[in-house]
């Protein structure tokens, strides 16, 4: 006879635990008291606003394993087992009782829990018999299948459901789980293979300027059109996707260049006019203005003034439909009221409904019901309003400006090729649709092929053309960082909070950084004893001298180095505070933080190292010798910062000779030296 293993008391109170926790998140108003716990989806579309550019409107939670986890509806996907799949609703739920931010976050936590859900299959779904065991495994499920870029955040979700299971002490022993991911960090490191194809990952290729240069010229149809004016102004702008799209269609600003109190001229005599672009910046942040450089002026100023011509028509009808909520811009010439019919071909010639996709099939999609007379089908005219109202998208309450006021307003379907473009539903131009036109896509259901392979373009090698919207961004900066703009101009023109995010986006190689120090040498705005060993020779041997001695460069925690690794490993590595091949750049605030924090590290090993050579402890001279020198340097460094008489952007060179890290000191030459 079978043994029948019988539940610990600890199982036992789990059970009960869940069971009362699920209750709760039952009973709970977040998402709506009328939500359908037991689904397997959820629409919670009303509770999300998606930005104004986005693709995807709508907001799904589907609480599903991961096959098919890709497929639109229920139909081949496969639920969650239970009670599992409920203890993740519950988390859901309660989570945005708790924290109502943005809930699209929720779906990373719904996809981590899948890789949970994977582990407890043999176990019917019980989410009381988890172990940590269990959430390693998860973790390692991860890794396999997620990016790079991913695994971190699945690996914080991965946390977060194990501090939801001890909270509330829903599994039979105490999960012990911390996210084995690193953070994907930004490494300055310019040298290696990694890293070139990095830069070359993220920079748009030479072909791919010089094709969008040809085919700004080409592009004929609206569609067309439209898309590489917005391309042109991302070009010039640096705007992340979403702030060009939903720029205001009075977005131009122009203003008289005041200096001293009195206008510049420009060599015409002219006076001196900037412009810009007013726009929102997407990563919060209050109303700005984007100044333009001067060389794209002309640029930007014909893409918008073609964006407005070629969305006139649709924001007439968007401003119909503000002034007349609830009713749809359709036949107003011929309007009879709700019950009024509209027979296949009347509806064909109106809403410019082709074969291809066919009124019938339409209408189906949509719900709509037909009144046969005779064998054809007639459709009312109230079931067509409410069937493109349905389509109708109006910003959230936290939108700036109603839909007519953006700039980039398009009809429905104003991209495709095949499906006919319905004037009667306003949208704004999607971010998917720019990608499209950029880099094209294929589906199950066809290919979408990029602008560049329309018109015949490839690179160099026959291979297609790839570029992506942020790569405009990615080379604006990087220009910016060739040219010496400083750090906090940066921040500020890209719209950014701080000097920080700016590395992410500086893809300077080390030759271009040292062709930058050179230029800075040249032009007399470096300091220090290599500048002055510059300026005391003959012009004729400068230039020799600056490529010699400046061969490469990258940047370090506190500066500049111009070391030339290719040659030899760094023989003095970790002590760029006293090297003779280390520049500051002054006024960087990353590097001077960075300074401040090592002086405050080594004046206490400092400190440490002096006791112990004072209790003649063997080889502690060689670590009073190795602190100092660092002390001195450090200090040194934090003093050009803190010059005012230097001017922010300065390279400067401090240590025209490598201090003796290993030598001995005689402890009456460090009696002056601090201590503890």
């Amino acid at each position: 006879m079978p043994a029948e293993q019988l539940p610990s008391a600890r199982l036992r109170d789990a059970h009960a635990n869940l069971a009362s926790f699920i209750d709760r998140a039952r009973a709970s108003a977040a998402f709506g008291r009328d939500l359908d716990f037991d689904a397997s989806s959820w629409d919670v579309s009303q509770w999300h606003e998606p930005r104004a550019s986005s693709q995807a409107k709508n907001l799904i939670f589907y609480f599903t394993t991961h096959e098919n986890g890709t497929a639109k509806g229920m139909s081949s996907r496969r639920p969650m087992l239970l009670p599992f799949g409920d203890f993740i609703k519950a988390v859901v739920r309660l989570r945005h009782e708790t924290n109502p931010r943005q809930p699209v976050i929720l779906r990373v936590l719904i996809r981590a829990s899948r890789y949970l859900h994977d582990a407890l299959i043999e176990r019917c779904g019980d989410p009381c018999s988890l172990l940590t065991d269990d959430f390693n495994s998860a973790a390692r499920a991860c890794g396999a299948r997620e990016k790079q870029s991913s695994r971190y955040r699945i690996g914080l979700w991965l946390e977060e459901i194990a501090d939801w299971l001890n909270r509330y002490a829903i599994s039979k022993s105490r999960i012990d789980f911390c996210n084995p991911f690193p953070r994907v960090v930004f490494d300055d490191t310019r040298i290696g293979k990694q890293h070139d194809e990095r830069r070359a990952g993220k920079l748009p290729s030479l072909a791919a300027y010089e094709a969008l240069g040809a085919i700004s010229n080409l592009v004929e149809e609206a569609s067309e059109v439209v898309r590489i004016r917005a391309v042109e102004i991302l070009v010039a702008t640096g705007f992340r996707i979403n702030e060009a799209l939903t720029l205001p269609e009075h977005c131009e600003v122009e203003e008289e260049v005041i200096e001293n109190g009195k206008p510049l001229l420009d060599r015409d005599g002219r006076r001196r006019v900037r412009y810009g672009l007013r726009y929102w910046p997407e990563k919060g942040g209050d109303p700005d203005i984007k100044w333009i450089p001067t060389a794209m002026i002309d640029v930007v100023r014909r893409a918008v003034r073609e964006i407005r011509i070629h969305t006139a028509p649709t924001r007439k009808v968007a401003r119909w439909l503000e002034s007349h909520p609830g009713r749809a811009y359709f036949d107003l010439e011929n309007d009879q009221g709700p019950d009024q019919l509209y027979s296949v071909n009347d509806l064909e010639g109106i809403l410019g409904i082709s074969s291809y996709g066919g009124v019938e099939s339409w209408a189906k999609v949509r719900g709509l019901a037909a009144t046969t007379i005779g064998r054809a089908p007639y459709y009312r005219r109230g079931d067509i309003e409410g069937a493109l109202l349905a389509m109708q998208w109006f910003p959230g309450r936290s939108s700036p400006l109603p839909l007519s006021n953006f700039l980039f307003v398009v009809p429905h379907n104003f991209c495709h090729d095949r499906k006919a473009t319905i004037s009667f539903v306003v949208r704004i131009l999607t971010d998917l649709q720019i990608r499209d036109f950029l880099s094209g896509r294929k589906s199950k259901r066809g290919a979408t092929r990029s602008v560049f392979a329309r018109y015949g373009f490839t690179e160099p090698d026959g291979s297609p053309i790839e570029l992506t919207s942020h790569m405009f961004r990615h080379w604006l900066n990087t220009l910016a960082q060739q040219g010496g703009m400083g750090e906090h101009e940066i921040a500020r023109w890209f719209g950014r909070k701080d000097i920080g995010q700016n590395a992410a986006y500086d893809h300077v190689t080390g030759m271009q950084k040292a062709e930058e120090v050179r230029r800075l040498m040249e032009s007399g705005s470096m300091r220090g004893g290599m500048a002055e060993l510059h300026e005391s020779l003959p012009p004729i041997l400068r230039p020799e001298f600056r490529g010699t001695v400046v061969a490469t460069a990258h940047t370090t925690d506190l500066g500049l180095c111009i070391t030339d690794w290719s040659l030899a490993p760094c023989p003095d590595h970790g002590s760029c505070a006293r090297c003779a091949e280390h520049l500051i750049v002054k006024g960087d605030a990353t590097h001077k933080a960075a300074a401040q924090e090592m002086l405050n590290e080594h004046e206490w090993l400092l400190a440490a190292a002096v006791i112990e050579a004072d209790e003649e402890t063997y080889g502690a001279s060689n670590y009073v010798a190795h602190h100092r020198s660092m002390v001195e340097g450090l200090r040194r460094i934090l003093a050009v910062h803190n010059d005012p008489d230097i001017p922010d952007g300065t390279v400067v060179h401090l240590n025209m000779a490598m201090p003796l890290r290993l030598e001995n000191y005689s402890l009456e030459a460090i009696d002056d030296a601090p201590r503890c």
